[in-house]
């Protein structure tokens, strides 16, 4: 294969297209976070108070350690049943935990900073937007309706973010776990629920800790799924020669 070939393959299916992709999205949002400061209702977001390290950062991960037990547990749980299919590992040990280490930082620093900060901050400003053109019925049927079930179903500890006076807040971390959750319908019904709960656990630690705090649990989280898949593939079969 020529090196315009190569350069060309890496583009579409290797790490330079993950590259190239991170590098427009953030392009695009650090232009939107210029222009969106600019607007109407902008100061509501605090995106410096949310971005800000915080000393309770530790305190914020300790809070959250059941979502690293649930992550094991539940990767556990599948890799049991590859087992017992007799399923041939994904890779070798080493190479599971190279790659899953890329992989969480990768996936905790970039997805934390589209999903629960720029894209949280647009759209923040767009339901303002869209509500004043709507004549403010989105906003009363976010009130009355989908913002006191999520109240609910989060078990009241995003209440401040939820409550009617800050319905933007809510509404726009509403919309940020299903756009979160989207971005991962490829792995099954299962993950897109499963990723839905997460992003609301992680839109808590960037309110109550900061964005930072968010990341660090983002990156763990990942990396540990992916050590469990590393540890247990050596009760696995041997990998599948390739063909030639």
């Amino acid at each position: 294969m020529s090196s315009s070939r190569r350069l060309i393959h890496n583009i579409r299916h290797g790490w330079l297209s993950v590259l190239l992709f991170y590098s427009v999205l953030l392009s695009v949002a650090f232009a939107l976070h210029y222009y969106a400061q600019k607007l109407p209702g902008a100061a509501q977001v605090a995106l410096p108070s949310l971005v800000a390290p915080r000393a309770e950062v530790l305190e914020g991960l300790r809070r959250v350690w059941f979502i690293f037990v649930w992550g094991f547990g539940l990767q556990l749980l599948i890799q049991i049943w590859r087992i017992v299919r007799r399923r041939p590992k994904d890779a070798n040990l080493p190479q599971l935990l190279k790659h899953g280490a890329w992989i969480s930082l990768n996936a905790g620093v970039f997805e934390e900073l589209i999903f629960r900060y720029y894209g949280f901050a647009a759209t923040v400003i767009g339901l303002q937007f869209a509500n004043d053109w709507a004549h403010d019925a989105i906003k009363q049927t976010l009130t009355h309706t989908l913002l006191p079930v999520a109240n609910v179903l989060s078990l009241g500890l995003l209440s401040s973010q939820l409550s009617a006076a800050n319905w933007a807040l809510g509404g726009a971390m509403l919309l940020g776990s299903v756009f979160f959750r989207d971005a991962h319908r490829h792995y099954g019904k299962l993950a897109k629920a499963n990723v839905w709960f997460i992003g609301l656990v992680m839109f808590w630690l960037m309110f109550n800790y900061g964005l930072v705090a968010a990341i660090i649990a983002h990156v763990l989280y990942d990396f540990v799924i992916y050590a469990c898949l590393a540890l247990t593939s050596i009760l696995q079969p041997a990998l599948k020669p390739q063909a030639e």
